[in-house]
């Protein structure tokens, strides 16, 4: 659902968080007959206007009417699909094409969670199973939903989302939300979306989000390094916010192991009184936070006015979860993307085969400590 559009602590590079959930939206529509029937037009009349819309990125970049900074942007998308088939991932048809959305936000992303839990409320779609997430094209929609849960007692958090995966089942276009990015941030963007093409555990989205969220930010850092001097300072810059996004990850983990001892702790205690404990976790956690920022080598994190909550926790570990085991797993993998990626696909197989936990077979594989994936012949870097 790459990256937040809303800043979390002043950037969660929202507007690079994803909308993976919208393929739920889309199974909704052609397979369940529970949704509600407005709401299954609705989504799909917003995906039929993205595919009509829809033109061959080869077509603008011949057209002399468009935009030169417009087809720049372009002819670097272009160029990090290759990259992402020369490192192991599978494109298909994804980012081939251009789609105009008029407006800035494509959809708002609903997550909610108990207030003395973490625990995700989920919503069910077909195909992909149970996902924390559920997506609307218009705010008040997401707010008066959010709304309906906080009267039962639930955490929520609306965020919002320029870009989308709908795993392969459609060729999703570079939308032009997604083109108002940075350099780096759009190729990070292409990348984590390509790789949800190439890689899919079902009723597992913490990890499939947060291995897209590793794979979009390592490999974008290694589409800059080999421009040399011309891709330099965005290498750096992608340098930057991988360093300060494993920071707020690990400090993310330690506010969700307090917040889970308490919780366990607290299972018979009065509820007002838990709440009253988790709230004062929540205001050490930004106060810790706001110690950090010196250390930030970017403007991905830097500390504004924020609201945490246990939906907010949950909705931000999406795409945070145990990073460092990916981290972990590159480097020994000789930071060889290919590498990297034959060993996931291979545990891939292995995990949708037995339904196995993804990140206890990354740690499984670390423990085994054999190097190699599908393309050992691959020289590490490249």
């Amino acid at each position: 659902m790459g990256r937040f559009g809303s800043k979390f602590l002043g950037a969660l590079r929202g507007s690079r968080r994803r909308g993976l959930f919208y393929v739920c939206l889309l199974c909704g529509a052609f397979f369940s007959v529970s949704c509600n029937p407005g709401y299954v037009l609705r989504v799909s009349w917003e995906e039929a206007g993205i595919l009509l819309r829809r033109k061959k990125l080869e077509k603008i970049l011949a057209d002399q009417r468009v935009d030169e900074d417009l087809k720049r942007k372009i002819a670097l998308v272009i160029e990090a699909r290759k990259f992402a088939e020369e490192v192991g991932m599978v494109p298909r048809g994804s980012y081939s094409a251009y789609s105009k959305v008029d407006r800035d936000v494509l959809v708002w992303v609903l997550s909610a969670a108990p207030k003395t839990s973490l625990l995700p409320y989920t919503w069910w779609y077909p195909i992909v199973g149970s996902m924390p997430y559920k997506g609307f094209f218009e705010k008040d929609d997401a707010l008066k939903a959010a709304s309906k849960l906080e009267k039962t007692n639930f955490d929520t958090f609306v965020r919002p989302s320029v870009a989308y995966s709908t795993l392969g089942w459609f060729d999703d276009p570079l939308l032009s939300t997604v083109v108002r990015f940075d350099d780096v941030a759009l190729v990070d963007t292409v990348l984590h979306e390509i790789l949800h093409n190439t890689v899919w555990i079902n009723n597992h989205v913490d990890f499939n989000e947060s291995l897209a969220n590793f794979v979009g930010s390592r490999a974008s850092a290694q589409f800059f390094k080999r421009l040399g001097e011309d891709g330099k300072e965005e290498f750096e810059i992608a340098e930057n916010r991988w360093f300060d996004e494993l920071l707020f990850s690990k400090f993310l983990e330690s506010v969700a192991t307090e917040l889970d001892e308490l919780y366990k702790a607290s299972e018979k205690a009065p509820e007002g009184e838990t709440i009253a404990k988790r709230d004062d976790v929540f205001l050490r956690a930004k106060e810790k936070w706001n110690e950090k920022q010196p250390l930030l080598r970017s403007e991905s994190y830097t500390n504004r006015a924020i609201s945490l909550n246990n939906a907010s926790v949950i909705a931000f570990r999406l795409y945070l979860t145990k990073l460092e085991l990916f981290q972990a797993l590159y480097e020994r993998e000789g930071h060889s993307l290919p590498r990297f990626l034959g060993v996931i696909k291979e545990l891939e197989k292995k995990i949708n085969a037995d339904n196995s936990d993804p990140y206890q077979s990354v740690a499984e594989s670390l423990a085994q400590g054999q190097a190699g994936g599908l393309d050992s012949s691959v020289k590490p870097g490249k």
